[in-house]
């Protein structure tokens, strides 16, 4: 005698078959956008990635200009907002803090929206609260401006190694990854460089923002034409 009822089996059997249709379709979707991907990749010229990943290594040296920045003028800031180190030590933790959270952010956004344009739109953000950190308004609010600086500094990150992963010269992938991973350092003494050069000749600890944000705007604009 069977140990289910033919309605139970039915059930069960309807129940196995929609389980395996919804796999089917999950894995044919992620193959065609593999497939998909790969159609884009071959379609940009090895020259033209070249092109767009220079963009993109610029632009990552470019956001970690701050990094270096905000220890080299330690002793202005202090005196321009009325804080002392324990502050100020306070304060260069929550652009990591942002950058953290971001990250979590930016890994829900990349699967659902375009990528470029989410790329461009934290960098337009980025230097707008970047350049307003020079206003010098109340503390707590550029407590709050450097959290939401990491926030839009992650995007790029994040998406800089799965563009490597997706369009990268096939056997250059490695020195790509390479340079990504040496362009936040590269930024950060760049940062230092510029900080000291301005509050030698100009004596101003906010023009550096100013330049970064200058910067990042314009290698950004770039992007429009690929």
């Amino acid at each position: 005698m069977s140990a289910l009822p033919n309605d139970e089996k039915n059930t069960n059997a309807q129940k196995t078959d929609n389980i395996n249709d919804k796999e089917t379709n999950v894995s044919t979707s992620q193959n065609e956008n593999r497939t998909l991907l790969q159609r884009l990749a071959k379609a940009l010229s090895r020259k033209t990635r070249w092109m767009i990943f220079t963009i993109f290594i610029l632009l990552n040296i470019i956001i970690n200009i701050d990094h270096g920045t905000v220890p080299a003028a330690t002793e202005e800031i202090e005196k321009a907002l009325g804080i002392n180190d324990e502050q100020l030590g306070f304060f260069g933790s929550l652009v990591f803090l942002g950058t953290i959270i971001g990250s979590l952010i930016s890994l829900s956004l990349i699967n659902k929206f375009n990528r470029k344009y989410l790329l461009i739109l934290s960098l337009i953000l980025c230097g707008v609260c970047l350049i307003s950190f020079t206003f010098e308004i109340h503390v707590y609010v550029l407590y709050a401006n450097r959290v939401v600086v990491g926030m839009f500094q992650a995007f790029m990150s994040i998406y800089l190694p799965v563009w490597c992963d997706q369009f990268g010269i096939k056997n250059q992938r490695t020195m790509m990854i390479a340079l990504i991973q040496v362009a936040p350092p590269l930024g950060v003494v760049l940062g230092y460089v510029i900080t000291v050069f301005c509050l030698q000749y100009w004596n101003s600890w906010k023009f550096p923002f100013i330049i970064q944000s200058v910067a990042l705007w314009v290698v950004m604009l770039l992007l429009f034409f690929f």
